[in-house]
């Protein structure tokens, strides 16, 4: 009996000693999952590629006896811009007085394309719209102490007055002195070609240019009385712990402070989101390091970064195109705008209210601060039909007014956004943006001046 204590003694022991070896080298069973299996928040919006977002407002097709025009989301506008992205410059360099005179003399007569911008772009984002020379995007075609104070707004392509079969470029900075530069790989044949898809556009007038071909402030508006839709959505806001979760590695720390007046701070460290108390507009702001650890001489307009910060935060949930750029060399900071499209024309939010942009701002690369609107367009609950002044009976009013055209710095349709109970309300109107700041979002002819933005 003794002995076969021993011998369950000796198995237990055994037994014990072989079930503690397998639990000191279990190797547990994994099932491998895709990335779209983890628990996540799902998103505003897709991610956008930076070209998409940095084209030109207008594509302008001048004919022999007219002007066409395709503003964005048509088409034409969509292929030429394409085209344009293949597009190899040679090196710029200004246009001399008698070269000047000869260009003015043939777009009197010749037809072309031109590439129009609402406000004046740095010279620098402009060339990034074509296609570089270096794989490693370092060799652009610049010109010799280029500047970021160099701005462009108007791009021409035309067939060269001294060579029967070349394309040359003309760009119209915002002061009127000229740039000029080839298309190494684009033929007038080809260009003719591109040329024709404009006989299919709307007609455009060209107003506030006094007769004058390249002079830099030229509006284009559509010929005739203008049809628009006024447009009303119903909205949701966005929740505020989504846009936590986007900018914050760990939004479970993120602490809540009220503040006086109509905001409220939510910090995590030194960066923080400051919203209103409705819920309807966010600034993000992430402070700079000290100036040993930012990285010197770097790029600071750098507009692929801004993009790949907002897709990385989800936040393209409608369309937008840029709009400007604001440089404060004294801060080394640069601000992204990209203004919001409904069809093929921008959104302006009424005065003291910004729901129409995104803002990113950058300093020496980083970005530090990035506001937006809280609200998400969702269903369209209704529209009207309204018949908007045309562009020479604006034009004519302002002259009647006493506005100095030459101050005019934006002309163009668009609409105007408004916040009504639970209504996100578009109603298309004429903006006209005078140098000083001052802007009109124009109905009536009649109200010119009374509701400046």
């Amino acid at each position: 009996m003794e002995r076969v204590k021993n011998v369950v003694l000796a198995g237990l022991v055994l037994l014990s000693l072989f079930l503690s070896w397998q639990l000191m080298t279990y190797q547990p069973q994994y099932d491998y999952l895709t990335q779209d299996h983890y628990d996540q928040l799902e998103g505003l919006a897709e991610s956008k590629e930076w070209q998409e977002l940095f084209k030109p407002h207008l594509v302008v097709f001048h004919l022999a006896q007219e002007i066409r025009a395709a503003p964005p989301s048509t088409h034409a506008h969509q292929y030429v811009v394409r085209q344009m992205g293949q597009w190899e410059l040679e090196p710029l360099k200004p246009v001399r007085a008698d070269r000047r005179s000869e260009w003015e003399a043939a777009l009197g007569q010749s037809e072309g394309i031109e590439f129009h911008f609402w406000q004046e772009q740095p010279l620098e984002i402009v060339l990034r719209l074509f296609k570089v020379q270096d794989e490693d995007g370092v060799d652009w075609p610049l010109l010799e102490g280029e500047s970021s104070m160099v701005t462009v707004r108007r791009i021409l392509l035309f067939q060269d007055p001294r060579f029967e079969n070349e394309v040359s470029l003309i760009m119209v900075q915002a002061d009127g002195e000229l740039l000029e530069s080839r298309v190494a790989n684009l033929s007038w044949r080809e260009l003719n070609t591109l040329i024709k898809l404009g006989k299919e556009q709307d007609r455009y007038l060209s107003l506030g240019t006094e007769d004058e071909a390249l002079h830099a402030s030229a509006h284009y508006v559509p010929d005739g009385p203008v049809i628009m839709e006024e447009m009303h959505y119903r909205y949701k806001r966005i929740p505020i712990h989504h846009m936590l979760s986007y900018l914050f590695v760990d939004p479970s720390l993120v602490r809540r402070i009220e503040e006086k007046g109509n905001t409220i701070l939510y910090l995590h460290g030194p960066r923080g989101v400051q919203v209103d108390r409705n819920y309807t507009t966010m600034s993000y702001f992430h402070p700079p390091l000290d100036q040993a650890d930012d990285r010197q001489g770097q790029d600071t307009v750098d507009p692929v970064r801004a993009v790949q910060f907002v897709n990385q935060h989800k936040g393209w949930d409608r369309e937008f195109l840029f709009d400007q750029l604001r440089i404060t060399y004294g801060d080394q900071l640069v601000q992204f705008q990209f203004r919001e499209y409904l069809g093929t024309y921008p959104v302006y939010s009424e005065s003291g209210v910004r729901l129409s942009t995104l803002n990113i701002d950058l300093k020496l690369g980083r970005v530090v601060g990035y506001s937006r609107s809280l609200l998400q367009r969702g269903e369209m609950i209704e529209s009207y039909t309204h018949e908007l002044p045309s562009g020479a009976e604006v034009m004519d009013a302002l002259k009647e007014n006493g506005i100095n055209l030459s101050q005019i710095r934006l002309f163009n349709l668009g609409y105007k956004q408004a916040v009504e109970g639970s209504l996100l309300k578009y109603e298309p109107c004429w903006v006209i943006e005078l140098m000083d700041g001052k802007r009109w979002l124009i109905t009536d002819v009649a109200h010119l001046g009374r509701n400046a933005a």
